[in-house]
């Protein structure tokens, strides 16, 4: 145990400072990964209810998941259809809080870059399309979470845990090009979704490399908690707390993700701009 640790604290320590050094050499990369975390904590002090928002949601998402893990043997296809549902009116709601987040930073994002020009939208105007992308984008996610799974639970025994890992990547991958849709709303772009896709295929090796950016701390947190709570001896307590770190954790994650695909909107049509 101790030694795990300080594998985990010498990692984090190596990925810090690689982060440091990248940040003043202005890797494109990082520098996306730190604004993006720093636009995501600015929006907690500046705009608390959309924040609050996608905090119940994400709670909310997380007591069903527990009741799902305790009630496995109930009726199954109930739990199923019932979670289904569920995701699918969470992606439409967080589509909107995404929306509402997006317009909030656009100024700020496209500061040097002819916002002049640009005639963004207002919320009510969008909302209703945000809501059908990110609709159509859980559903695209869904099938490929339930192939991939399926894929997995059929690897050989020995291989299910580098099955697991490789159709997550991959499922990145397939979900990447539709990262610039949302924000191509936001802005105000005619035929956003078209536009949306052929600007994330021109910017795929930097989206693929935030997509890996992005995981990490999450999953660095995950473990980290998962360590506190096998030393610890208030089980129920230990889990509690940590369900309320990863769900806080979970929704600054979320906006900096969001903010992530502006950014990167922003570097896809930057030259574009300046040539006007």
């Amino acid at each position: 145990m101790l030694e795990r640790t300080i594998l985990v604290v010498v990692a984090v320590f190596l990925g810090g400072l690689l982060l440091e050094v990248s940040i003043r050499r202005e890797v494109l990369p990082f520098v996306i990964f730190w604004r993006s975390w720093m636009l995501s904590v600015r929006q907690a002090l500046e705009d608390p209810v959309n924040v609050l928002a996608v905090f119940g949601l994400f709670a909310v998402g997380w007591l069903m998941q527990d009741y799902l893990a305790g009630h496995s043997e109930a009726d199954g296809t109930g739990l199923v259809v019932g979670s289904a549902v569920w995701q699918a009116a969470m992606s439409l709601l967080l589509a909107i809080s995404a929306a509402r987040f997006h317009l909030r930073i656009v100024a700020g994002v496209f500061a040097d870059a002819g916002l002049e020009r640009m005639k963004l939208p207002h919320l009510r105007q969008i909302a209703a399309k945000v809501a059908l992308v990110g609709g159509a984008i859980w559903l695209v996610a869904y099938a490929i979470t339930v192939l991939s799974n399926l894929l997995v639970l059929h690897s050989p025994a020995a291989f299910i845990s580098a099955s697991a890992v490789a159709m997550a990547l991959l499922a990145q991958i397939l979900l990447a090009p539709f990262a610039l849709i949302r924000p191509a709303i936001a802005c105000g772009a005619k035929r956003p979704v078209e536009n949306g896709l052929r600007l994330a295929l021109r910017k795929m090796p930097l989206l693929l490399t935030l997509v890996v950016l992005l995981a990490l701390p999450p999953f660095l947190l995950q473990f980290g908690l998962g360590l506190l709570q096998s030393v610890s001896d208030w089980a129920e307590t230990s889990r509690i707390l940590a369900a309320a770190c990863l769900v806080t954790f979970g929704v600054l994650q979320f906006f900096a993700i969001e903010a992530a695909t502006l950014i990167v909107l922003r570097e896809a049509v930057l030259p574009k701009i300046d040539q006007r």
